[in-house]
């Protein structure tokens, strides 16, 4: 994991023994901080160069009363691309310093790390070993007898055909424990199961603000909805009986979709003890997870699949053609919210939505779309009317029917994980390639927690003719 980290190179140290260690001394962490601190800083020069080139384009064809050439029209889009890129490599950044404990800036100490500490370390590593060995003991049948006794430390059976990640309950849990899996597999230790979390939630973009639901079991769960939002306490006389008002109540019920991915990796790649295997493998399988699972939390049909919040919001309001938006629409979708939602709403729209809504002006000549704004110093953000704004890949672009934007409180859209990650290797298939495949299967579904107050409401285009 720490050779891959953008913006980072990897400060391998030596054991004792003299094998090859992924554990960072002190004075590299540090050196880390100050690199990605660096980093950031220039990362965010960049950015505002880029949006100063922007405004100076827009501002330009305003003020000459004019639409953007072609020629115009090419740059804006080249400096907009761009500027997404570097708001994206800026967040993967801040996130390393704040999600992932390995890099967070360490408490100096008087004395060496103890003795706990050092055997922690020294029992994750042993893990990241026992897994590659497992690998290529299930890929070509036989591996040394010392190989075999680490992975019998590690509670790893090698007659095992699959491993079992079992991923927290919530974001904060961190101790787990080597126990057999319900499929069958032996369940993958803290390392693995936290390090596959966190690239979940880096590279996946709903879920950073859908609300994530973990169960144990894929068996169907039922979730009971009331609409109270009309009710209201009165006031009563004395001795006066309470007349109840029963809320409209319904249910949704989640499913489990399976999904199923795989990464190619190579022999060669398997028998080098320098990349650290496990990190990878865990990076790659949740990138690939995400691109398959993100698309049916947008646009699932929510019956053979997961239910998209694209396709089941309402729509708060319709624009005058397929092809444009205006300050208005966006203004008419935010107050089609329900007070109570908008304190926690956020916007999800595509690039393209975005970049047409960055030429927008209110009626004072400012720009919709917010300079980058710090929250609590740590986290960059673009606003729109003061809301944050989210891009994602598959929202709708321009066109008929199309919707443009999503706006509304997504903790009223629940993704729900069954929390056991099934891991294969397979080689078969592909021996001529003298490559492997590690096949990754998750069960996963969402569904939008409506009960008629419409948390989460569309801007969508007219259907045409």
């Amino acid at each position: 994991m720490i050779a891959s980290l953008p913006g980072l190179q990897a400060d391998f140290r030596r054991n004792n023994n003299g094998n090859q260690s992924d554990s960072l001394p002190l004075h590299a962490t540090r050196g880390h901080s100050r690199m990605t601190a660096l980093s950031l800083k220039e990362l965010r020069h960049e950015r505002r160069q880029v949006a100063e080139k922007m405004r100076d384009l827009a501002n330009k064809v305003y003020a000459e009363a004019r639409k953007f050439s072609a020629e115009e029209e090419e740059e804006w889009q080249r400096l907009n691309q761009r500027y997404q890129e570097l708001a994206e490599k800026i967040q993967r950044l801040q996130s390393l310093g704040t999600d992932i404990p390995e890099f967070s800036p360490p408490v100096p100490r008087p004395v060496p790390a103890s003795i706990r500490e050092s055997a922690r370390e020294s029992s994750a590593h042993a893990w990241r070993e026992a897994l590659r060995f497992w690998i290529r003991y299930r890929l070509h049948g036989t591996i040394s007898d010392r190989e075999s006794a680490l992975c019998r430390r590690a509670g790893i059976d090698l007659s095992k055909r699959e491993l079992v990640a079992r991923l927290p309950s919530d974001y904060e849990t961190r101790v787990m424990k080597v126990t057999p899996g319900t499929a069958g597999g032996y369940t993958i230790p803290q390392e693995f199961s936290y390090e596959l979390e966190v690239a979940l939630r880096e590279t996946g973009r709903i879920r950073r603000i859908a609300r994530i639901l973990r169960t144990g079991t894929g068996a169907d769960l039922v979730w009971p909805l009331a609409d109270d939002l009309a009710q209201k306490a009165t006031i009563v006389g004395e001795a006066t009986a309470v007349t109840p008002a029963d809320a409209t109540v319904g249910q949704v019920v989640f499913k489990a979709f399976k999904f199923a991915t795989a990464v190619h990796i190579s022999n060669e790649l398997l028998e080098d003890e320098q990349v650290d295997l496990a990190s990878e493998l865990a990076r790659w399988l949740a990138e690939r997870m995400n691109r398959g699972t993100e698309e049916m939390y947008l646009q699932g049909n929510g019956t053979t699949q997961p239910q998209g919040i694209a396709k089941a919001a309402a729509t708060g309001h319709t624009t005058s053609g397929p092809n444009a938006i205006t300050s208005d629409d966006v203004l008419d979708l935010i107050y089609s919210v329900d007070p109570i939602y908008r304190r926690n709403a956020v916007f999800v729209m595509s690039d393209q939505v975005l970049a047409a809504i960055r030429k927008l002006k209110d009626t004072t000549g400012r720009y919709l779309v917010d300079a980058v704004r710090s929250v609590d110093d740590d986290e960059t953000l673009e606003t729109i009317f003061g809301y944050p704004v989210y891009v994602n890949p598959y929202m709708d672009g321009f066109g008929n029917n199309k919707t443009l934007i999503l706006f509304g409180d997504f903790s009223r859209f629940v993704i729900r994980d069954v929390n056991e990650v099934r891991i294969v290797p397979l080689s078969e298939r592909f021996a001529e390639q003298d490559v492997f495949a590690i096949y990754m299967f998750f069960r996963t579904d969402s569904r939008y927690l409506n009960a008629g107050s419409h948390p989460i409401k569309a801007l969508r285009t007219p259907s045409g003719s």
